[in-house]
């Protein structure tokens, strides 16, 4: 799931923006990115279990009453909720996104562009999902907006040097299987 959303994430970007490609992207920790090569770092550091289902973020109905009466076991769904309980478990995973160019002013470019791409989004359309998290419609992405006092104390916990960057988390599905009743 993690390396899934990682790499959607990525490719998803390289797609929108017009300066930066797949081979321009590292996963590596902030401090050992510095380059002055344009490019994008994409660094996962922070997954979290979510204690409630994301809305839903499809054209679909839920599928409460269809799933009630196709299973033994009688459960009411929210309608909010657009899986079955015990089918998915779902992680925010928190990435930061910093970036690098031959100049101060281009990484402000580049950031800006990635901040115009990923802000203009809600959710990430299932059609750029990987195939691991497809089937539970888009997938909610939120840029954040931390004070400046915890960007800077994420940047200090990271050992890295404070960085043009956005903080983005994407709400993402681990897929469980369905309980089997005993018989």
């Amino acid at each position: 799931m993690i390396s899934a959303i990682t790499q959607t994430l990525a490719e998803f970007l390289s797609r929108e923006l017009s300066t930066i490609d797949t081979e321009q992207i590292s996963f590596n920790h902030p401090m050992l990115t510095r380059s002055d090569n344009p490019g994008l770092n994409v660094y996962c550091y922070h997954v979290q279990i979510r204690k409630t289902n994301p809305p839903v973020q499809t054209n679909d109905p839920p599928p409460s009453q269809a799933w009630e009466m196709d299973h033994p076991l009688a459960v009411t769904l929210s309608p909010d909720f657009a899986t079955p309980p015990n089918h998915a478990q779902w992680f925010d995973v928190s990435f930061l996104i910093s970036v690098s160019d031959y100049t101060t002013l281009g990484e402000q470019y580049l950031l800006s562009e990635v901040l115009n791409i990923l802000s203009s989004y809600d959710a990430l359309p299932e059609e750029v999902l990987a195939p691991e998290l497809k089937g539970q419609g888009s997938l909610p992405i939120q840029v954040s907006n931390n004070e400046w006092t915890e960007t800077v104390r994420l940047w200090n916990v990271l050992c890295a040097p404070l960085r043009p960057a956005l903080q983005v988390r994407i709400t993402v599905p681990s897929q469980r299987p369905f309980p089997v009743p005993s018989t």
